[in-house]
């Protein structure tokens, strides 16, 4: 059925990984299992800005590269440490990173390795979810393949992990509306 599974992981705003991004990833590894794709796993990620005014000039350089070293640094643990129950269960998983804006860092890795789907973990933090509304409906409809949207099972009873389509976001088949937090 799929050769090749994208599994997205938004490391940007706090350089780790989201109950929604644990979620994404237990729907790859059922998935994976069932079918023995290749699962490729995207760490996404941006530097921060550095205020360098007080620094002298000769010292911007190499602070600069100083904080995109340690950047890398943390963010291939956070993503090792994150695929680390898929190696144990013994997977087939392989770790790419892009540095970028979420959208095209996925679409980018999808055209590269082919993907014949793409899973990512929906956004928890109300505010966070605006902003990345439009991110998500502009990746679904740019990916070179479909996307299967993953949010962790807050919204339903009996599952921990409920799957919906991007287009029935509000509710879900199998599970009903989502419940009111609170």
């Amino acid at each position: 059925m799929y050769n090749a599974v994208l599994l997205a992981v938004d490391l940007q705003s706090t350089g780790s990984y989201s109950a929604h991004d644990l979620a994404a990833r237990e729907v790859a590894a059922a998935l994976i299992q069932s079918t023995s794709p290749r699962l490729h796993v995207l760490g996404i990620y941006q530097y921060d800005t550095i205020n360098t005014r007080r620094l002298p000039l000769a010292m911007v350089g190499p602070y600069r590269d100083e904080q995109m070293y340690r950047t890398d640094t943390r963010i291939v643990r956070t993503l090792d440490a994150y695929i680390a129950p898929l190696a144990t269960a013994g997977m087939a998983v392989s770790t790419l990173w892009r540095v970028g804006p979420l959208r095209d860092a996925v679409v980018q890795a999808a055209t590269a390795i082919n993907a014949d789907l793409l899973i990512v973990g929906t956004p928890g933090q109300r505010k966070r979810f605006c902003r990345a509304h439009s991110v998500l409906l502009q990746l679904s409809q740019e990916a070179p393949c479909p996307v299967l949207l993953v949010s962790p099972g807050q919204r339903c009873d009996t599952e921990t992990t409920c799957v919906v389509p991007w287009e029935q976001r509000t509710a879900c088949a199998s599970h009903g509306p989502p419940r009111p937090s609170g």
